[in-house]
């Protein structure tokens, strides 16, 4: 399955068995991240404060809105709002 990755190529999905070569690897990647998330989740050994609760949830909800609002403070002093030269170069052309 990863002989044309492993000499630094891409995945073959144009040769023949390639789309069911890389349907296998989808369902084999797919297990393994869900089985990861349900131990993860539901595991018997979960107790307390390693338990999957929402005590905390605006912890995780408002650092992210928090952290998307400082990245964007940060670009814009960084490099600026756009000028009509890339206002322009950015717009979709008529068809």
């Amino acid at each position: 399955m990863f002989g044309d990755v492993a000499a630094g190529g891409n995945f073959p999905i144009a040769k023949p068995g390639g789309d069911w070569r890389a349907f296998v690897m989808e369902i084999v990647l797919t297990s393994i991240l869900v089985s990861v998330i349900l131990h993860t989740a539901t595991g018997s050994r979960s107790i307390g404060h390693n338990a999957a609760n929402f005590t905390g949830w605006w912890a995780y909800v408002g650092s992210d809105l928090i952290g998307a609002a400082i990245a964007v403070a940060l670009i814009d002093l960084v490099r600026g709002l756009p000028d009509n030269a890339e206002i322009s170069a950015g717009e979709a052309s008529p068809r």
